[in-house]
């Protein structure tokens, strides 16, 4: 099972070992209103058994929402109008696509910054007060979880990890400006929440005797999204148990002939 993220510069910002399709600087406003003209992901190589956090809306939040505000028009109509067209355009994708997807999340929006201490880019300029879009930013999220459950999505979560005590972006897990840079409680969610699955077996013993060790890899090997096995007998038979006492074993990798096999001969 491969994650893979989708959307705006946050789907890309603090996350490890994933695929990550960056949409380029979309509002949530656009990829609802578009569809499939803007997004359509049978154009990005996911398959089956896979699973995709969709992430857009920080920056509705941040630079559109408050222009729309007037006298007639309420932040929460404006946001209720862009959640609704945005499940829309998921949904449609997954119809469309015809894959059996493992789960479908929706990355909460994070917390907002302080205009005192960010600095502030001309092309996105920072709308509203920070009160303001600290209140916007939280009815987006309340709104997100509620589609969440009635679509049968999962709301991917982590907002209060990254939050000060003020209400605002955590400057020392951020990259300074409107994004995570320090991805710990992203990737602490990750390996909590979404099961990883390997596209091969893992064994261990010799080429006619050997077991597999594939999910035993997966809980006990895997660190910052890497997968090591140690080497020596005694410090892996201590991790899979020993089938072959006295016996030098190996780490045998196993593809069926359906998997393309590539070995990013840089790495080694």
């Amino acid at each position: 099972m491969t994650i893979h993220t989708i959307g705006d510069s946050h789907s890309c910002s603090g996350w490890y070992g994933v695929i990550e399709h960056h949409l380029g600087s979309i509002l949530c406003y656009t990829f609802g209103k578009e569809k499939l003209n803007r997004c359509d992901i049978r154009n990005f190589n996911i398959e089956d058994g896979d699973t995709i956090i969709f992430c857009l809306g920080e920056i509705d939040c941040r630079c559109h929402i408050h222009k729309h505000v007037n006298e007639t028009i309420v932040y929460q109509d404006i946001i209720n109008n862009i959640i609704d067209n945005y499940f829309e355009a998921i949904e449609l994708n997954v119809t469309t696509s015809q894959l059996k997807l493992k789960n479908i999340y929706i990355y909460n929006i994070v917390p907002p910054i302080q205009i005192k201490n960010t600095l502030e880019n001309p092309a996105y300029p920072f709308l509203g007060s920070d009160e303001e879009r600290k209140t916007y930013v939280l009815y987006f999220n309340k709104k997100l979880k509620e589609k969440c459950i009635e679509h049968n999505f999962i709301f991917f979560d982590i907002y209060d990890n990254y939050v000060d005590k003020n209400g605002f972006l955590r400057k020392d897990l951020s990259d300074g400006a409107v994004h995570i840079k320090n991805g710990i409680y992203i990737n602490n969610y990750v390996n909590k929440n979404i099961q990883r699955t390997l596209r091969c077996k893992i064994k261990y013993g010799i080429s006619n005797n050997n077991i597999d060790v594939t999910q035993i890899c997966l809980s006990k090997c895997i660190i910052n999204n890497i997968l090591t096995i140690p080497k020596g007998d005694f410090a892996r038979s201590d991790i899979f148990s020993d089938p072959l006492p006295n016996v030098l074993k190996s780490i045998f990798l196993e593809y069926d002939d359906r998997q393309e096999i590539t070995i990013d001969l840089h790495m080694t």
